[in-house]
């Protein structure tokens, strides 16, 4: 998901791209047809040359007979209005300044929307002016770095628990002289969800013609965070 999101919360922009990875240990020829149930919404696609383009064309399926091992088989972008577009979670910042000190306050949470799945790898990058001399800051869950020479928090949550909120607080002072700054800097915004699909991209089927044999066929889907921004 690349998204930009303004400083009252609401939605500026959002994208959403994603690729089909596929890792396959089938003997023989198998003949392989991959079904979605709305192929309406992927534009822009770029295939692995093993699909059969004018089958997609016809029927907005993917048609083909797969390499060994792993490969892309596809990679697209979804065509579907902004609002339509799930996003899995909140940041809420409060960054304000006064004279030569500010206020920092970032919270952190998922959306309802997640069905008990858990988001993951999660790191909170605010990129402060330069004209931020020191830092007195602490959260209620992860580890929160403010790193001197590039004026930039790092804060990594991880897992977002389910009980609690990852919440930062504290302040900043600026240096001595400098000029307060007139708006708070842009966060930007890492995640992971497995099994969650952001953009409702879902599966069909996935047929195998051509081998007497029944194949394992196990699909996992996973969100991550392209360019999130949020604006403070």
């Amino acid at each position: 998901i690349d998204c930009s999101i303004d400083t009252n919360g609401l939605m500026v922009t959002c994208d959403v791209s994603g690729e089909i990875l596929v890792n396959c240990k089938l003997s023989g020829m198998p003949d392989m047809t991959l079904a979605f149930t709305n192929p309406s919404i992927i534009e822009e696609v770029n295939f692995h040359p093993c699909v059969r383009l004018s089958r997609y064309e016809r029927d907005k399926v993917m048609s083909f007979v797969p390499p060994d091992g792993k490969f892309k088989l596809a990679s697209y972008s979804i065509d579907t209005p902004p609002q339509s577009i799930t996003l899995p979670l909140y940041v809420k910042p409060q960054i304000h300044f006064s004279g030569q000190s500010g206020r920092v306050n970032i919270m952190v949470g998922p959306k309802s929307n997640l069905a008990g799945r858990t988001i993951e790898d999660v790191v909170i990058t605010v990129p402060f002016s330069k004209n931020v001399a020191t830092s007195s800051l602490t959260v209620n869950h992860g580890v929160a770095h403010f790193d001197d020479a590039t004026k930039c928090l790092r804060w990594e949550i991880g897992k977002v628990p389910k009980e609690k909120s990852p919440s930062l607080s504290g302040g900043v002072t600026l240096v001595a002289g400098s000029e307060t700054p007139e708006s708070g800097p842009t966060i930007l915004v890492d995640f992971k969800i497995v099994m969650f699909s952001a953009s409702g991209l879902k599966i069909d089927s996935l047929a195998l013609t051509g081998e007497k044999y029944k194949p394992y066929k196990g699909v996992r889907f996973v969100t991550k965070a392209g360019r999130f921004q949020v604006r403070s």
